[in-house]
């Protein structure tokens, strides 16, 4: 178990890849990661990111 309270867009590449190389591992993103709504194209890109884990079958939020 992983609790990241902020800073996910330094470890969206890791979930990706623990995702690819343990799909049976289920992933919860608790109150969708606490991510703010994105007002900046930086924070924009970071949330495209995050929802992104949805092609995941085990990823739920």
């Amino acid at each position: 178990m992983v609790q990241q309270l902020q800073g996910l867009d330094l470890h969206i590449s890791e979930i990706e890849q623990l995702c690819t190389e343990f799909s049976s591992t289920i992933v919860i993103l608790d109150h969708l990661a606490f991510c703010k709504p994105p007002l900046t194209d930086q924070e924009q890109l970071i949330f495209s990111r995050l929802l992104n884990l949805s092609r995941f079958p085990q990823v739920s939020a």
